[in-house]
């Protein structure tokens, strides 16, 4: 929210937000099995809520295998229309912060308009993409990033305790941020390469009229792109546009025959495509 981003990070009301899924892919109608959320004010904790979810659907056995959540562990839990109210009460009025927050946004984006709700979070602060910035660590996965720091990660993998050990995160790059004369919201948000998601719709509009992916949402068009792997090496790929967040696109790869997610940043050019 702008109106936080002036604020100290150690002064800012915080939502701290870690999902488990049925899947990788909201766009194919995968859903949440798990939500915690940790709010603080600065790095005072407030209040802790975490619940398994019935997905009303079934758990892909590769989601299984990483969160160890079954069947049967959700088959009596509610519903995220039903988890809902709580969970709006303590997201709403906050920063919200996550390790990799595209993938826990596009989830929550896609329950909410399920249940009929809008979600729309205008400040959101990414430890991942923070430690892809300015960090260099052997792996910026969270577990690798709190092992490097020392820092403990019990229950791993599951909602509550990925939550627990990305504000531990948070706190140390924090610090450094501080020390570094950058303590407010907008420090880290710009030092993080800035807006990390926005729901498709408020995304699209922030692009001006005559921008490919806002021409490849608005007419169905497929895009041509040149894309710069992390590694350096570049490609180029006939894509069908799903999701934007204003930093990564969602789109199915025609030379990987999947679907990719795409750093804009990254993105060398782009054309639309004739039908």
């Amino acid at each position: 929210m702008a109106t936080f981003l002036n604020r100290p990070l150690r002064e800012a009301p915080l939502a701290f937000v870690d999902t488990e899924t049925t899947g990788l892919r909201p766009d194919l109608g995968h859903r949440l099995v798990e939500i915690a959320i940790l709010r603080t004010n600065g790095l005072e904790k407030v209040a802790e809520y975490a619940t398994l979810l019935n997905p009303q659907r079934t758990i892909d056995p590769g989601a299984m295998a990483v969160n160890s959540i079954t069947p049967a562990m959700v088959a009596d839990a509610p519903t995220f229309a039903e988890a809902l109210p709580r969970i709006a009460e303590l997201l709403d009025g906050a920063v919200l912060v996550a390790h990799n927050a595209p993938f826990d946004m596009g989830f929550l984006d896609a329950e909410y308009r399920i249940a009929g709700q809008t979600f729309e979070p205008d400040t959101i602060l990414d430890t991942l993409m923070l430690a892809r910035r300015q960090y260099h660590f052997f792996s910026n996965s969270l577990s690798n990033i709190a092992q490097t720091l020392n820092i403990p990660t019990p229950d791993a993998h599951r909602a509550m305790g990925d939550v627990l050990t990305t504000f531990a995160v948070f706190r140390r790059f924090s610090g450094d941020l501080i020390r570094r004369n950058r303590p407010l919201v907008s420090d880290w948000q710009r030092m993080q390469g800035g807006i990390v998601w926005q729901s498709t719709p408020r995304a699209l509009n922030s692009l001006g009229e005559d921008h490919p992916i806002r021409i490849a949402f608005t007419e169905g068009r497929k895009l041509r792109i040149e894309y710069r792997a992390n590694g350096g090496s570049i490609s180029q790929r006939i894509i069908e546009p799903r999701s934007f967040s204003g930093q990564y696109l969602v789109a199915f790869c025609h030379l990987r025959q999947d679907q990719r997610t795409f750093r804009l940043d990254n993105i060398l050019s782009m054309e639309v495509l004739d039908e």
